[in-house]
């Protein structure tokens, strides 16, 4: 890891929620379409810019921070939070969203935004070649970008990625604050919890 794991970073995030957009008077707009080079090049951009993204725990660890920030304002009991972001990491739909002011989010209206340079430096040059249309505040000019063009970038694979690095950094995260036995039998409680609430809907 080129970063030491220090659990107060954990706490370094913003509360950011769609859900907290509660009294603005959005408009939606529709982007001007790009054309069939740009489609290409933006398609292998971001795909390569999110494969690096969940492949790498460094990115990972500080979108952990941001997200449970916003989640223990919600709900303090740590294994709540924890199974409650395995399951949506799991099986929630992803509505992959972008917001200048905000950020980006794979899971908005349950993680709220998170502050992730290295997607965010890419979607902000041209956002429209990444998403279809906008929905804008006209008094706080608040944008959120979130029809994104290429969602079938989030295949399983992706998605087993995140899922298997975001528990490597709990257990990491755990280990320099001593408690990674704690940390592991949370876990393997909440993973047994999915495992079995996933049978029974068969």
């Amino acid at each position: 890891m080129d970063k030491k794991f220090n659990f107060m970073h954990l706490l370094e995030g913003q509360h950011r929620n769609l859900l907290a957009v509660k009294k603005i008077k959005p408009f939606i707009e529709k982007h001007e379409e790009p054309n069939q080079s740009e489609i290409f090049y933006a398609h292998s951009k971001i795909s390569k810019v999110l494969l690096n993204f969940v492949n790498s725990k460094n990115e990972i660890y500080f979108m952990i921070g941001n997200i449970f920030k916003y989640r223990i304002a919600k709900n303090t009991a740590l294994f709540n939070n924890i199974y409650d972001l395995l399951k949506i990491i799991l099986y929630e739909e992803i509505n992959f969203s972008y917001s200048p002011q905000y950020g980006v989010s794979f899971f908005p209206k349950r993680l709220g935004f998170q502050k992730l340079p290295c997607i965010i430096n890419v979607l902000k040059e041209k956002p429209w070649l990444y998403f279809s249309d906008y929905i804008s505040e006209t008094t706080t000019f608040i944008t959120f970008h979130n029809e994104f063009r290429y969602p079938e970038i989030f295949t399983k694979e992706i998605r087993i990625i995140l899922y298997r690095n975001t528990l490597h950094v709990l257990l990491l995260v755990a280990k320099e604050m001593n408690k990674f036995h704690v940390m592991f039998d949370i876990l393997q409680v909440a993973i047994k919890m999915l495992y079995i609430e996933k049978c029974a809907k068969c």
